[in-house]
């Protein structure tokens, strides 16, 4: 990770969600390992790849040792810090780093091309509710708008804690709120009849193809 980011990161707690999954399979003595290392580890490591990484690592090893009917004790021992260093020097934090970049940048791009659309049918069956002139019919409009509206705000956040994550500037986010507002305002300005035709489309195209490049920048830069 880039140096500005190693030692100030706050601790984002969703990183663990690998994690967590991994150790619901857990047997009762190994999760109580596994959560007093977790705690650790919460308490002394304040990167959050760092965190994520360590987590996944022994998470696995304490199901290898479950798998093998190695008891806990004699996989972790009493001194929890000489067990998680052990952990440590089996991870390569760079090369692990580069990859979750990789993930989070896909999973960035899905989420914005989500949004564009969701944003779209999320306007247009605004758009129909207040002028109560629907496609189909208020129920059928109004479930797909829901629909949109409920997937549209699931991929702000995807994309919110990714940006929050790296630390990128909070503008990517206002961007996505102020294309919004202004794609409402374009809406109810345009005459009624070209309503459903209107250049909100392309403005929330623009939004997304506009910063790529910018984005993608950033992104080879964390790592």
């Amino acid at each position: 990770m880039a140096k500005k980011n190693e030692n100030k990161m706050p601790t984002d707690r969703t990183l663990l969600y690998t994690a967590n999954e991994k150790a619901s399979d857990l047997q009762a003595v190994y999760r109580d390992t596994y959560d007093q290392l977790i705690n650790y580890l919460l308490k002394h490591e304040k990167d959050d790849h760092r965190l994520k990484f360590i987590a996944e690592y022994m998470t696995d090893d304490l199901l290898e040792a479950q798998e093998k009917g190695i008891a806990v004790k004699a996989r972790v021992g009493s001194d929890y810090k000489a067990y998680i260093k052990k952990i440590e020097k089996r991870i390569n934090f760079r090369q692990e780093a580069k990859k979750q970049r990789d993930i989070d940048y896909e999973k960035y791009t899905i989420s914005s091309i989500w949004l564009v659309l969701m944003m779209f049918i999320s306007l247009l069956f605004i758009r129909n509710w207040i002028t109560e002139e629907y496609i189909i019919s208020f129920a059928v409009d109004g479930l797909i708008g829901a629909v949109a509206i409920y997937f549209g705000i699931a991929n702000f956040f995807t994309k919110y804690r990714v940006v929050k994550r790296y630390h990128f500037p909070d503008m990517l986010i206002y961007l996505d709120i102020i294309v919004f507002i202004l794609c409402l305002v374009v809406k109810f300005t345009m005459p009624a009849e070209y309503g459903n035709f209107d250049i909100t489309f392309l403005i929330l195209v623009c939004s997304y193809l506009i910063p790529k490049k910018r984005i993608r920048h950033l992104f080879e830069t964390v790592a």
